[in-house]
Parts: structure tokens; sequence; C-alpha cells
């Protein structure tokens, strides 16, 4: 039938046998014989541990390139929202914030247009109300003011009760000034 068998050659290395008789249909017989060196163990082991370490190096390098572009993608449009909010904290209430694909830079790009018509608001309550204090508090100052003026130029020449009535005019006014 057929022979297995280990032996060690002339060079020391392991060898392993196969033989076996073939018949074809005619009747004719041959000997097959498969011969193959057999590696130690260590050599496989060191073959294997060098593709390893090639592949581990390849895959790191593919994981380094990968999250390197990641986190380009996720960090530019955090980016142009930070560039924005520098405009925006120095007054410029323009600014638009874009939306950058991810959900959360989504919300926080609406969140901060939200905020920013928040303070245009503000800023045009703000300048209303210091024009309408403007107002309100130039009025009475100059009725002071010429009042004031109109007795140091003529006080010398006034009747009493001119005097006294430009003097209640002024307190009056100096009054309406303090209760503001």
């Amino acid at each position: 039938g057929a022979l297995f068998e280990y032996f060690d050659n002339s060079n020391g290395q392991q060898m392993f046998v196969y033989s076996t008789l073939i018949t074809d249909a005619n009747g004719e017989s041959a000997v097959l014989i498969v011969t193959s060196q057999l590696q130690p163990l260590n050599e496989t082991v060191k073959i294997l541990s060098e593709q390893l370490i090639y592949v581990t190096v390849g895959i790191l390098g593919i994981a380094f390139i990968l999250s390197f572009v990641i986190a380009q993608k996720v960090s530019r449009p955090l980016e142009k929202i930070t560039e924005k909010a520098a405009v925006l904290s120095q007054g410029n209430y323009d600014v638009t914030f874009e939306a950058g694909g991810y959900s959360e830079v989504n919300q926080l790009a609406h969140t901060l247009n939200y905020a920013t018509s928040g303070l245009k608001q503000v800023e045009k309550l703000r300048t209303e109300l210091i024009s309408n204090v403007s107002h309100d508090l130039r009025t009475p100052l100059t009725s002071i003011i010429g009042s004031a003026n109109l007795y140091l130029e003529n006080g010398a020449m006034m009747q009493e009760t001119e005097k006294f009535t430009l003097i209640h005019n002024i307190h009056e006014d100096a009054n309406w000034l303090l209760n503001m």
C-alpha cells in the first residue's frame, strides 16, 4: 500500500517521505514517492513574527492616516465656528455660523446663530435706550443752563419776582433730573 516515514538526512534536517503504488487502467504499476523537508518550528515562528510586525506597522500607518483625515474633517467646521465667534466677540453681530455636517456642530451653529440674533436685539435696545435717556436728560439740562445764563446776564436788572421765578424754574428742572 503506502509508506510514511520520517528520518534525518545527511544535513541533520528531518525529512518526510510518502510512497505508494499506483496502477493504471492497463494494469501497469508505478511507485509515487513524495518527499518534503520538515522545517523546525522555530523557523516558522520567526517567519510568522516578521509577517506580524509588517502587518502591525501597516495597520498602524493606515490607522494614523485615517485618524488624521477624520480629525481634519471634524475640526475644520469647529475652527470656522471659532473664527466667527472671535469676530462676534469684537461686536460684529452680522456673523452667521454655518453648520458642519455633524449633529453636534450643527446644533452649536444653530445655538450661536440664535445667540447672535439675541445680541443684535440687545444692541438695538441699548442704542434706543441711550438715545431716549440722552434726549430726556438734555431737555431739563438745556432749560437749567438757559435759565442760569439769563440770570447771570440780566440778574442785576431783574426784579425780585423775576429772579424768584427763574430760580424756581431752575430748582424744578433740577428736581426733574434728580427724579429721572
